[in-house]
């Protein structure tokens, strides 16, 4: 499944995708993307090909040069083929510890498309925007959309860390960090 994103247009002028960095995980507990700062307005993460165990995709927020485990909120809907007809939600009324972008990543060739806006603006609380989906199981696919963001405060985010949910490893994976310049 692949998405292309066109970032809004702030002044009739299309947003041309930067590159700034590409992790590339192996057994690796977390793949952290740093280096957010005000040059853009908005920043794209894309991940490819990730496997993690059979767990959970989340991402954190670095604020005040501290990776956040509190304060979050998120929800997504998700759509499995294993019942083609079911479309459940799955959100937070309590904080938790990370936002959930992907279900359940075990066969290699997960991924998401993650959008973070207006990381250096010190007036509201940031919010991400996610699109992703993986096999399950070696026949299941499913997909999600979502959002989430971080009540700790309204500082600037500096930097996304990404970890599987249980304590396992990205046995594979390719995280990729863009700049969306608005031209």
């Amino acid at each position: 499944m692949s998405f292309i994103y066109v970032p809004p247009a702030t002044t009739g002028a299309t947003g041309s995708l930067i590159f700034l960095q590409t992790l590339t995980a192996n057994n690796s507990a977390t793949i952290d993307l740093e280096g957010i700062d005000s040059t853009y307005q908005n920043y794209m993460v894309f991940g490819s090909n990730i496997n993690c165990a059979g767990q959970t995709v989340t991402c954190r927020f670095k604020i005040n040069g501290t990776y956040q485990t509190t304060n979050y909120s998120w929800a997504m809907q998700i759509l499995d083929d294993a019942s083609p007809t079911s479309i459940y939600s799955r959100s937070t009324s309590v904080t938790t510890t990370s936002i959930y972008l992907a279900d359940a990543l075990t066969y290699g060739n997960g991924g998401f498309e993650l959008l973070l806006q207006n990381p250096s603006n010190t007036t509201y609380n940031k919010t991400i925007f996610y699109k992703g989906g993986g096999k399950s199981q070696p026949t299941n696919i499913s997909s999600a959309v979502g959002s989430g963001t971080c009540t700790t405060g309204t500082q600037a985010v500096t930097g996304l860390r990404f970890l599987p949910t249980y304590a396992a490893t990205f046995t594979t994976g390719t995280f990729t960090l863009y700049g969306v310049k608005q031209s």
